[in-house]
């Protein structure tokens, strides 16, 4: 994972760089969130991340269950209401 202020290049299945923008990261129950935005999409379309350690660095883990999907997508949308 490479970072640049609120740039962070990824790779994807294919091995392929995709270029993510950080949009917020969040914390509940002592577990760190991020939700990333591809910068070559113009969707609004984001996604989450579990941001976990392993001793050298954090390591972005996506989020594929639905329920913790759903917590995340809740988590944001009272922040940016409160905004």
């Amino acid at each position: 994972m490479q970072e640049n202020e609120n740039t962070i290049i990824l790779l994807d299945e294919e091995g392929n760089e995709v270029e993510l923008e950080l949009i917020i990261t969040m914390e509940k129950e002592g577990t760190e969130y991020a939700l990333l935005k591809n910068l070559e999409d113009e969707s609004d379309d984001m996604f989450a991340f579990r941001i976990d350690e392993d001793g050298e660095g954090d390591i972005l883990t996506p989020i594929e269950d639905d329920d913790e999907i759903e917590m995340i997508q809740e988590m944001y949308n009272e922040i940016i209401k409160e905004d």
